[in-house]
């Protein structure tokens, strides 16, 4: 960590006992800049090793809440000057009332308040990830000064109420502080510092009402979201998406490859949804006739004057009936904050498994497949994400994924074996999601055209019953009431 943070940090790594579950946690934002009147987005994700000590390795709940940290002014809003940080007090939401740490809590499978709901034992994946999304509240958005650059800094917390085991072992059961043992730190580090800068609309909205308590600034805000959002719509900012790519229009000497995509047709609310591509290298061909190693970020991030590789429409309705499949804009462009856009080109050795940019090229034989999976939901909507329009509706929107096409920018004979041999270094900018700036020409050799493949229509229902009876109801998915204490599962299982 930057030793100019440092003085703000409460717990650090090294306050965390290896007798002790491991979890570390991640702060990022889907945009650069914080609007002063529209909510700003923030991710929080709890990671846990693979491997750890004994007491790591087993399942652990605990109960935590960025979100009430938030409220509570618990989380560190620095302003970055040329000085160095400068710490802006913020104090808890006004309409909060002093809260006295608790000592013990029942996991009675209902505590939706205080139990925010992340993980359950029938997902599809035991998930290694948690992620939880927080709009900065208005206690620390109303201190935000248009042209300045802020970093919400994570300080460090002991968390009391935790205890090893499943959330099976625990309905009905307390879930009480430690007096002895190891405490459970989960602690600051460069990884949960999230530097942002803070922007003015341009074009104001009109009708935006004067706002004097942090609740009228927070559902102003809102509503100005949902203003822009129809403005943008009305404006149709929106171009439509190019037809899906042609096998015609593959370059003559290059390789073929073939993608397909694969999700559920129905997703539910509450759970994990990932995105399954498959790039394959058919044998037979007169083109394919020696292993290839290809930089694969064209398959899911459109490269420069590309087509849209993989689009999300929503179906809708106009006013006479017609029924058309409209591209969805997308505000969620992934963490760019603190992207270094002005930096060195980073060199790469595509072979050479050590290089952390290596996994960005993949080799494949002839009759081989490159499988990548992409989590694109991550429920419930009140503590996870998803890459939904923000105003879909459960059990009344439909939506598809189509792969458009791809391009590879850049791509070479031989295995990454035979390229680490030959010590193939290239270079990519240094915010990474972009085209092979050296070599620039591919080295002679055309770009791969991928051409368009399948459609995946699906639609979003609820996970859950009616509130009315979801106490006693367990849910059909899940299997099990409703209960939010956050649970890891055992790594033996697949974490």
């Amino acid at each position: 960590m930057d030793p100019d943070y440092r003085r703000f940090v409460d717990f650090g790594e090294q306050d965390v006992s290896p007798d002790s579950p491991q979890i570390s946690l991640e702060i990022t934002a889907p945009r650069p800049d914080a609007s002063l009147t529209v909510p700003f987005t923030t991710y929080w994700t709890l990671k846990r090793p693979s491997s750890a000590a004994a007491d790591s390795e087993k399942s652990v709940i605990f109960k935590w809440s960025p979100s009430m940290d938030l409220y509570y002014g618990r989380v560190v809003l620095l302003r970055l000057t040329d000085a160095g940080p400068e710490r802006i007090h913020v104090p808890p939401l006004s309409h909060l009332s002093p809260k006295t740490p608790l000592t013990s809590i029942k996991c009675n499978g209902w505590n939706l308040d205080q139990f925010p709901p992340l993980q359950f034992p029938n997902y599809p994946a035991n998930p290694k990830e948690i992620t939880k999304r927080c709009d900065l509240p208005a206690n620390y958005h109303m201190r935000l000064v248009a042209g300045e650059k802020y970093a919400l800094l994570w300080p460090g917390q002991e968390i009391a109420l935790w205890d090893l085991g499943t959330l099976h072992d625990h309905v009905d059961k307390k879930v009480t502080t430690r007096k002895d043992g190891p405490r459970f730190i989960l602690p600051a580090s460069k990884s949960n510092i999230l530097i942002f800068g803070v922007k003015e609309e341009s074009e104001p909205w009109p009708d935006r009402p004067e706002t004097k308590t942090e609740r009228e600034f927070a559902e102003a805000n809102k509503r100005e979201e949902s203003w822009r959002l129809e403005l943008r719509r009305q404006r149709n900012a929106i171009p439509p998406s190019p037809p899906p790519r042609k096998p015609s229009e593959r370059l003559p000497g290059a390789p073929v490859l073939i993608m397909a995509i694969s999700a559920p047709s129905e997703w539910h609310v509450d759970e994990i949804i990932e995105l399954k591509t498959t790039v394959s290298y058919p044998e037979g061909l007169p083109e394919n006739q020696k292993p290839i190693t290809f930089h694969n970020l064209g398959f899911y991030h459109p490269l420069s004057g590309d087509q849209d590789s993989i689009v999300l429409y929503r179906l809708e309705r106009d006013d006479d009936g017609t029924e058309k499949w409209i591209s969805c804009e997308s505000d969620e462009d992934g963490c760019m904050a603190g992207v270094d856009f002005d930096g060195d080109n980073i060199p790469v050795n595509v072979g050479d498994g050590k290089d952390n940019n290596a996994g960005r090229f993949t080799s494949l034989c002839p009759g081989e497949s490159w499988v990548d999976i992409r989590r694109v939901h991550s429920g419930p909507l009140s503590t996870g994400w998803t890459t939904l329009p923000d105003d879909f509706k459960t059990g009344v929107d439909r939506f598809k994924y189509v792969f458009k096409g791809a391009t590879v920018d850049w791509w070479d004979w031989g295995t990454k074996e035979d390229h680490l041999a030959k010590e193939t270094v290239v270079y990519l900018p240094s915010w990474l999601f972009s085209e092979v700036v050296e070599p620039k020409d591919n080295g002679g050799r055309p770009r791969i055209l991928v051409a368009g493949s399948n459609e995946l229509e699906f639609k979003v229902v609820e996970c859950f019953p009616s509130p009315d009876v979801a106490r006693n109801v367990s849910c059909t998915v899940c299997g099990m009431r409703y209960c939010g204490i956050v649970s890891f599962p055992d790594s033996s299982s697949g974490f």
